[in-house]
This record gives structure tokens, C-alpha cells and sequence, in this order.
């Protein structure tokens, strides 16, 4: 006797993802929204859990309504539940959708800002389903605070839907205290909100977030995929990612050390992307498009001059290294140190080489100088500029931005330190 769930959140139907070839149908949502629903059917799953924005606004309304209902009549179909909430980009047009799309087998849970209840019973199975939707853009209340549901007596698992922001107390995005969601009487919270997957261990309930199943930039490493949930009466909740993202951003890390020609470069650019791409293949044989941070490390005399030896076009793609898969190499950072014998000894010169020396060692060492200090400041300043301006805006209605960090800024600093550096060391 067993329920079998696939929980997912943060499609934004209607958007695509970075640095693909324009018009590739695998870089739209819409791809993988169609493979969930081939995943239910597959893999005969009782319900799908949408914890919202599946639609990116409503200025996406035309391009997600035909896959999105399309999606609902097969599950329809094939006898599946859909269970749902909105978010803060969804939190009108998901309603309107559902309600002219008139599909019985689809439950969106919450809707005003009400939280609401419903029992599903599946192979001997009571699940009683606890969910609450956003009813406007931003809602600045913990949605917890009003948490009052009826629980069915004969249930075995109960499962809460929440679309929020956990324990970041000044969000406009339901703040949500995590301490609030273990006190409730829920077997596990599938929120949405945070496109990173995350699972918050210890004490039960479960609490995870599913993430964005379909990679939609670099800000999104990592494999992705929805979560596949196992319940079992008198078992604990089984969890596991089913990677299904056609498309994977990650780092490259290549140590420049001792190289003298391009061709070495070139040739450990690619056995490491050969090493990345084996791997992943045993674990997600759905993946097409590989996107790369490329990151040059170690001591080389002239850093500078290596950086030059790749230079990815904005169009140039690899198709042929690993049969059937496209690798991009987005954008080389150069993490290069300089290879100067005596950082030590060129520190006490009054030279503009000295004092960027200084400065290298300052931040090595977890220390400070006047000029460091300066730097810093600028460095916030811009930061906090440039946060504010409006694509920052937009980005953090759906992705937590982080605010201006000083080791960030220390790292950043000693990236460039070395970099001009080894420009003037070397020409």
C-alpha cells in the first residue's frame, strides 16, 4: 500500500534558458514541463505538486496556457491528480487558467490567501494535502500565522504546499519561519520560491525545496530536476531528484601551472569537460546542452597572456566532442597568480608593483592596508549600485540576491590584484 508523488516548483513557463542558440525548443520550460508529464505517466504516479510559479507573469500568459493545459488533459487522461499553489508570479493567472480550463483532476489549494485542504485516497493510502497561494505579488505576513485546516482522522501522511521564503524574516515573499513549519501537524512541506534545491535536515517533517527543475542560467548549477516521493504507511517519506533539465551550467576549473603553449591548455580544457560530461551521462541521460564557467587557476609568469588563449564566441559551440550532447564555454575568469619568486620582498618596494603586492599578501593573510580598505569601500559601493539597478530588480522577484559580502569582495579584489599585476611584471 503506497502513494506515488513527483513534486516540482519554479518552471516560469514562458521563459528559456541563457546562452542556448536562439529558437532551440530544449532551452523553453515548455520542454521540460513536458517531460514531467511524460515522467508521471511513465512512471505511473498518483498526483504532480506544483508549490508555484509555474508561469513567469502574466506578460507569459500566451506562451504557457496551450503546454501548460495540454499537460493537465493528459494527466487528466490517465486518471492523475494535479495539486497546486500559486506563487508571486502566477498568483493571477494561475487561477484564471485553471478556471477556464474547467479540469476536474486539477486542485489549486489556498486560493485568496486561504488555506485550504483536500484528502486523496490511492492503493489504501489516505493523503491529506494542506496547501495556501499567494493572493497578491508580495505578501510581507508569515502565511503560517493563519496556518487552520481540517486534517481527515484516517489519513496516513499529511503534505503541505507552500510557495515562501524560509526564514528570511524581511521578505516581501511570505516570510516563512522554519521553526513555524516543523510545529505543524504536516509529514513534509514542498515549498517553492528558491530555485536552488534544498532539503533542510533533522527533525521531522520533511522540508525541501524541489528547485527549478529546468536550468535557466548560470546562476542555476548543478543538476536538476523534480523530486520523486515514496509514501509507504508506517514508513518514513522516501525523496529522491530525478534529474530531467535538458540543459546544465557548471564550473571548469583547469590549473595553468607550468604550461608553456596553447595546445596544453586546449588539451586539459578538454579532458576535463570529457571527465564532467562522463559522469553526468550516468545520471542524467536527458541532458543535451552543457554551459561552462571556465576558471584559470594556478601560477603562470604571464596570466594575462594565457586568458587570451581561449576566447569562447558568443555562437561557438562544441558539438563534436561528446556524441549528442552541445558544450558552450560562457565566459574564462582568470584566477591566475603571478609566478613572482618573492611576493615578500616586492611588497617593500614604493612602486605601483609593490603596493599591489601589498595588497595580494593583505588578502592572503586575512589582513588590511590603507589602499585594501579603499578598494573595498569602491568595491560595495559599485556592488550596491549595480544591485539596485533594474535588472537586479527583476532577478530578485524570483532568485534571492545576496547583499555585498566583504570576503566576496576581498576574493574579487585579489583576482584582479594579481591579474594587473602580472600585466605589469610581464608586459
Amino acid at each position: 500500500m503506497s502513494i506515488k508523488l513527483l513534486a516540482t516548483s519554479d518552471l516560469h513557463l514562458g521563459r528559456r534558458s541563457a546562452d542556448l542558440p536562439a529558437n532551440t525548443a530544449e532551452g523553453k520550460t515548455t520542454y521540460t514541463w513536458h517531460k514531467i508529464v511524460d515522467l508521471v505517466l511513465r512512471e505511473s504516479v498518483d498526483a504532480l505538486l506544483l508549490t508555484g510559479d509555474i508561469i513567469d507573469e502574466d506578460n507569459k500568459y500566451f506562451e504557457a496556457v496551450g503546454p501548460l493545459k495540454a499537460g493537465f488533459e493528459k494527466l487528466r487522461e490517465a486518471n492523475v491528480e494535479v495539486f497546486l499553489v500559486a506563487g508571486n508570479h502566477d498568483y493571477d493567472v494561475l487561477p484564471e487558467i485553471i478556471g477556464q480550463g474547467r479540469f476536474p483532476n486539477v486542485h489549486l489549494l489556498g486560493a485568496d490567501g486561504r488555506w485550504e485542504s483536500h484528502l486523496l485516497s490511492r492503493n489504501g493510502v489516505d493523503l491529506t494535502l494542506v496547501g495556501w497561494s499567494f493572493p497578491r505579488r508580495h505578501v510581507r505576513e508569515d502565511p503560517l500565522l493563519s496556518f487552520t485546516v481540517d486534517i481527515s482522522p484516517k489519513s496516513c501522511f499529511t503534505i503541505g504546499l507552500l510557495h515562501g521564503d524560509a526564514d528570511v524574516a524581511d521578505s516581501v515573499y511570505a516570510p516563512l519561519r522554519l521553526s513555524g513549519l516543523r510545529q505543524q501537524p504536516v509529514d513534509a512541506w514542498v515549498l517553492g520560491h528558491i530555485h536552488k534545491p534544498t532539503v533542510y535536515r533533522g527533525s521531522l517533517p520533511l522540508i525541501f525545496y524541489p528547485g527549478s527543475p529546468h536550468a535557466l542560467s548560470a546562476a542555476e548549477p548543478g543538476v536538476r530536476g523534480p523530486v520523486m516521493l515514496n509514501l509507504k504507511h508506517g514508513q518514513d517519506i522516501g525523496h529522491e531528484t530525478i534529474p530531467l533539465s535538458p540543459v546544465y551550467y557548471d564550473d571548469l576549473i583547469v590549473d595553468v601551472t607550468n604550461m608553456h603553449h596553447k595546445s596544453d591548455l586546449r588539451g586539459r580544457i578538454m579532458e576535463a569537460i570529457e571527465t564532467k560530461s562522463h559522469s553526468l551521462q550516468k545520471i542524467n541521460d536527458s541532458l543535451l546542452y552543457m554551459v561552462f564557467t571556465l576558471y584559470l587557476e594556478g601560477e603562470h609568469p604571464d596570466g594575462f597572456s594565457v586568458e587570451t588563449w581561449v576566447n569562447p564566441a558568443e555562437d561557438d559551440y562544441l558539438d563534436d566532442i561528446i556524441p549528442g550532447k552541445s558544450i558552450k564555454i560562457r565566459k574564462v575568469l582568470n584566477r591566475i597568480r603571478p609566478a613572482i619568486e618573492n611576493l615578500e620582498v616586492l611588497a617593500k618596494e614604493p612602486s605601483l608593483a609593490g603596493r599591489l603586492a601589498e595588497t595580494i599578501l593583505a588578502i592572503q593573510k586575512g589582513e588590511s592596508t590603507a589602499l585594501l580598505d579603499e578598494m573595498l569601500r569602491e568595491w560595495k559601493m559599485k556592488t550596491e549600485q549595480m544591485q539596485r539597478s533594474e535588472t537586479y530588480i527583476a532577478l530578485k522577484s524570483y532568485e534571492r540576491i545576496s547583499e555585498p559580502d566583504e570576503k566576496e569582495g576581498r576574493l574579487q579584489l585579489l583576482q584582479e590584484c594579481r591579474k594587473l599585476l602580472s600585466t605589469l611584471m610581464h608586459g
